[in-house]
């Protein structure tokens, strides 16, 4: 039997992040497209502290961990992504666009 260290096939951090009870939940939420705000204090903070060693591990999938300028986390696929991901057709664009306009005041469409 060989003895592999593995600090040298993943860093502890990572190991750390993935063997944390929070991150299976935390991960099906950012796979389905979710943000991850401030307001989800544990989830947040989770990201916060093991971002740079999950980005490192979202890159093999060819997805993007992002901290958008707001401060929320979200996963940004690649076009070689190996998560599924699903497209709005151009009906429930033109009806989301809809919608966002009906949510406007008149003051923000002049």
């Amino acid at each position: 039997m060989s003895s592999t260290n593995i600090e040298q096939v993943m860093p502890v951090k990572l190991a750390q992040a993935l063997a944390n009870p929070i991150f299976p939940a935390l991960d099906s939420q950012l796979r389905a497209g979710r943000h991850i705000g401030i307001e989800e204090l544990d989830n947040h903070a989770f990201l916060m502290d093991y971002q740079s060693f999950l980005e490192e591990f979202y890159s093999r999938y060819n997805v993007e961990l992002i901290r958008a300028p707001e401060g929320f986390f979200y996963l940004r696929p690649r076009s070689t992504t190996l998560i599924p991901r699903s497209v709005l057709s151009e009906l429930d664009m033109m009806v989301g666009k809809i919608l966002c306009y009906l949510y406007l005041s008149p003051e923000r469409l002049a």
